[in-house]
């Protein structure tokens, strides 16, 4: 990265084969297609279409926004092959005979001095070093530039580039920007005010996270002056998931997935993610009106990046990150809410349940083989049928065999001796814990005809999912003993 710039029309024969974006299906606000010649998950909502990943050898964060049915202008950050950071600001079309519209773009060249100057990490908040910021080329919607950073201690001056985005976050033009370490970056840029507010989140080598926060002035640019929602010691409960696991096929995620809040300062945010029974830190910062931006890291999916807005008392979250069981990087759309919605009654459990993935245990120490109902319709065995209740009792079937149970606070219980059709199972204690109206986790021990047993963990819900669950596992495989009175 030099600063220079170029510019290419889609005459050239090579930029529609290798920058062209094919939106091969949608659902809801997730879609499949591919970029640079590699398969692609992102997301879409309130016209803004995101997505993030390593395509054809290029490290790639893009953001684009549809003009209209059939223009959109995109923003591209990227790490080419070669190692060299680019800023691309393309525009799109479905018609080729679309005449291209550039915008007017406010002049940010010149120096800008911090005034403000924050991280947080999971030790609390610190000021960080380094003053200023200065732009030194800008072409339309694209800028290059330098900036003074806190490494270990010490100042140094690195590359910035970034462009202009056409989005706009409660009157404030939003820009994206990239430095030479590989940071993304998001601005807020006030022009009336000559400021403007930069953030970006940062996982170190120990997997903690770090959000930083830098607010800048230029000339008679005034101080920070917003109102932001106060997060800290929430606690958000998923009520509903729903993503990519391939191209062209989606469905809803089984996640016992939650999001706590346990620090704030100003814009910044700080706390854990529970995904999977798998805790692991979560940074963020919140842009002006209640747009959110976390960011953490899990053993199991890798970098998780999410964008989204809280409107009352329910968060809408796109995020991307990758699942080692669907085979790489996805996109998923989510529903968090500060209460979790669980059925009220046992009325509320009424009609079919279907097992949509199990694992198993024998006496041995024996894991019995996993399987998802899309895999292995034998499941179907083990449904659970809920046909009248009285009070917080029910009634029904569990697969052929009648069974009476209750239903208490969330909690699902019964015990009954089995019929032939359960292979060489005799007897089954059920226990089941509801993580939402439609889905609950089970925990199922059965005697079999030899007098051994084998316990299973399990996920029912009463709507047609197919995809592997995120189940919760947290490691008891140790010695445990009742301690002295």
């Amino acid at each position: 990265m030099d600063g220079t710039y170029d510019s290419s029309l889609a005459e050239d024969p090579y930029i529609p084969f290798f920058y062209d974006l094919c939106i091969y299906e949608q659902q809801e606000s997730i879609f499949t297609g591919s970029y640079c010649g590699s398969a692609v998950h992102g997301t879409i909502t309130n016209s803004i279409i995101a997505f993030s990943g390593n395509y054809n050898g290029n490290e790639i964060w893009f953001y684009g926004e549809f003009d209209d049915d059939d223009v959109m202008y995109a923003s591209v950050i990227n790490f080419d092959s070669k190692g060299r950071m680019n800023s691309y600001y393309t525009y799109y079309s479905t018609d080729p005979e679309k005449e291209m519209v550039i915008g007017d773009y406010e002049d940010i060249r010149g120096d800008w001095s911090v005034q403000y100057s924050k991280r947080i990490t999971s030790e609390g908040a610190e000021d960080i070093l380094g003053t200023d910021l200065t732009i030194l080329r800008q072409r339309g919607p694209v800028f290059y530039g330098n900036m003074e950073m806190m490494f270990d201690g010490a100042i140094e001056t690195i590359d910035i580039t970034g462009m202009f985005t056409t989005m706009s976050d409660n009157g404030l033009d939003v820009a994206f920007m990239l430095d030479s370490r590989g940071t993304e970056w998001t601005m807020e840029i006030d022009t009336a005010n000559d400021t403007f507010d930069l953030f970006s989140n940062v996982r170190l080598s120990d997997n903690n996270m770090i959000c930083n926060e830098r607010f800048y002035t230029r000339g008679d640019g005034s101080d920070i002056d917003k109102e932001i929602i106060d997060l800290k010691g929430t606690t958000w409960y998923e009520k509903y998931s729903f993503c990519t696991i391939g191209i062209g096929q989606f469905t809803e995620l089984f996640e016992r997935y939650e999001i706590n809040i346990t620090e704030q300062v100003g814009s910044l945010i700080y706390g854990k993610i529970n995904l999977k029974g798998e805790y692991c830190d979560v940074s963020g910062y919140i842009m002006s009106c209640d747009h959110i931006r976390p960011s953490g890291y899990s053993e199991t999916s890798g970098n998780l990046y999410g964008y989204g807005y809280i409107e009352d008392d329910t968060m809408y979250l796109c995020e991307s990150y990758y699942l080692e069981y669907l085979g790489g990087t996805t996109a998923s759309v989510c529903t968090f809410s500060q209460d979790p919605e669980i059925p009220e009654s046992a009325d509320d459990l009424i009609g079919v349940w279907m097992p949509a993935y199990a694992t198993g245990m024998k006496e041995d120490n024996n894991i019995l083989t996993s399987s998802n109902l899309q895999d292995d319709m034998d499941l179907l065995t083990y449904r659970l049928t809920v046909i009248g209740t009285n009070g917080n009792m029910f009634w029904g079937t569990f697969g052929g065999t009648e069974i009476t149970g209750t239903y208490i606070n969330g909690t699902l219980t019964f015990a009954t001796d089995l019929e032939d059709n359960y292979y060489n199972y005799s007897h089954v204690s059920f226990f089941g814990l509801y993580v939402n109206d439609h889905v609950f986790q089970s925990c199922e021990l059965f005697t079999e005809k030899d007098g051994s047993h084998s316990t299973w963990q399990c996920i029912y819900s009463n709507r047609s999912l197919v995809a592997n669950p995120n189940i919760s596992s947290y490691g008891f495989e140790e010695d445990w003993s009742v301690p002295d009175e």
